[in-house]
């Protein structure tokens, strides 16, 4: 695979950093992300950019591009800061609903791609479904299990879910609940970044049997990939921040001055922002070898994406610590903005498995 941009490439990018340099500040961001409310400004310039749809196949109202083109959004939402997570309202449900051939999982691609609804994954973690789903009646499902993380829960419509179909394990459904029938089921926590998070908790939630779009045979399958695929999108919104970490400790080194010159002058100083940048091009790296892995079995994409997120998590932890470090007392404070990058990344380290889970989930796998 060829990991130079192409022209298309360069300019979805340049879009997506124009935008967000003119439009989400600091103070934006901030204002948002205290408040638990989505930005109003990301919100419609994901449907009116094209964004939400980068990856969704022209035919279904999206741009037809590929899930690289939609790491590159993702990757640009990372250097912005965001709190809003392009990889969960994006990448997530379009890779787990493409390819269902049931009018009513293309009715809702085709919704998403147009705006017309912005759906979030709920996330168990595990391989099996984490919800059962009954017929209590020839129009009713009564659905329960859980908890389920749900990202970007402060901005979704609806919250995508698999169930167990009456206690078969073998059989599965996909179910496409609303948000505004989960008031007691979904709850919403603040991260450490000040982004939100959801968890679903189903007690008997009975559900209309149209709330139900697929039951194609390897929806398990399908959602592990969308999992992975996930994950991918979320170490490229990682490779964002960390870029932003590198250019902001580099900005700062050449005005704060000691013994009269700037300290980017320091050789030692130098040598620190040079293992961040090497930090940073080994977790481009194997992100971008993640890539190679999308349409191969889902077994060996979760593998590519687990050694991603490892590295990529061990690179963060690191130049985030690096940047906060080399800036200083002030960069621990909340109105400094590099502190804020801190906590991101943090997040993110600590987001679908730690390192050291990552490292035994992989010996596990090598030693099978």
């Amino acid at each position: 695979m060829n990991f130079l941009l192409d022209d298309e490439q360069k300019q979805i990018r340049d879009s997506v950093r124009r935008f967000l340099s003119g439009n989400y500040p600091f103070d934006v961001r901030t204002e948002y992300g205290r408040s638990g409310e989505p930005c109003p400004a990301i919100v419609e310039q994901l449907v009116a950019g094209s964004w939400i749809g980068v990856a969704i196949c022209d035919e279904l109202g999206g741009v037809g591009a590929g899930f690289s083109e939609a790491c590159l959004i993702a990757e640009e939402f990372g250097r912005g800061l965001v709190v809003e997570p392009f990889w969960a309202l994006s990448m997530a449900p379009t890779a787990l609903l493409e390819g269902l051939s049931e009018p009513s999982a293309q009715s809702t691609l085709q919704g998403i791609a147009e705006g017309r609804s912005f759906a979030a994954l709920g996330f168990k973690g595990e391989p099996q479904p984490g919800v059962r789903a009954e017929s209590i009646s020839p129009e009713l499902f009564s659905l329960s299990g859980g908890p389920l993380r749900v990202y970007g829960s402060s901005v979704a419509s609806h919250v995508l879910v698999i169930a167990a179909m009456d206690n078969n394990s073998a059989r599965c459904g996909l179910f496409s609940l609303p948000v505004e029938q989960l008031s007691n089921e979904l709850k919403q926590w603040e991260q450490l970044d000040g982004s939100r998070v959801g968890f679903l908790e189903l007690n008997g939630l009975q559900l209309a049997k149209d709330c139900l779009i697929s039951e194609s045979a390897d929806l398990v399958e399908r959602y592990g990939r969308a999992e992975s695929v996930a994950l991918m999108g979320y170490c490229a919104t990682a490779l964002g921040m960390m870029e932003a970490v590198l250019s902001h400790t580099t900005d700062y080194l050449q005005v704060r001055t000691q013994f009269g010159v700037p300290i980017g002058r320091f050789q030692s100083l130098q040598h620190r922002l040079a293992d961040m940048k090497n930090a940073l091009e080994e977790a481009r790296a194997i992100t971008h070898r993640s890539l190679c892995f999308v349409d191969q079995s889902p077994e060996k994409f979760k593998v590519a994406v687990a050694e991603a997120k490892y590295l990529v998590g061990k690179s963060a932890s690191f130049v985030a610590a690096q940047g906060v470090q080399l800036h200083g007392a002030i960069g621990l404070t909340d109105e400094f903005l590099i502190s804020h990058y801190f906590r991101a990344l943090t997040v993110f380290c600590q987001s679908f498995g730690t390192c050291s889970d990552l490292l035994q989930s992989l010996g596990n796998t090598i030693s099978d």
